[in-house]
């Protein structure tokens, strides 16, 4: 058996046939530290900035059979973590808001789930 938890700020809506699966946030949210730097600015005022992204905080520890649903930067910055997954196919509504989304994508090959959770 396996656990997923939604360790972003917000419900996450997961097609599953012709209905969605509601995974309510955690908690815990995990961020990725960042630096951010003014570099100048446009010639009608606007001002540019730079930012630099670094460690992930807030992450709680691999656990086995648990899947943690975080925002992409975190996930890509920690690819040696099999158990971050991130919503993908996003769906959106009419005004073109995300409305769910129609997998979680994960950086597990078929083989490792297969061998861990046997879906039929």
């Amino acid at each position: 058996m396996f656990k997923i938890k939604n360790l972003t700020p917000h419900d996450i809506n997961i097609k599953v046939g012709e209905n969605f699966l509601t995974i309510e946030p955690e908690s815990i949210i995990p961020r990725c530290s960042q630096e951010t730097v003014d570099i100048g600015f446009l010639p009608n005022g606007i001002k540019l900035t730079s930012t630099k992204f670094g460690e992930v905080q807030n992450l709680p520890p691999q656990v086995e059979g648990t899947f943690l649903i975080v925002s992409r930067l975190v996930k890509s910055a920690l690819p040696e973590r099999k158990d971050l997954l991130v919503p993908e196919c996003l769906i959106r509504n009419e005004q073109n808001h995300i409305i769910g989304c129609e997998s979680l994508s994960t950086d597990m090959t078929e083989n490792e789930i297969l061998n861990k959770y046997i879906i039929w």
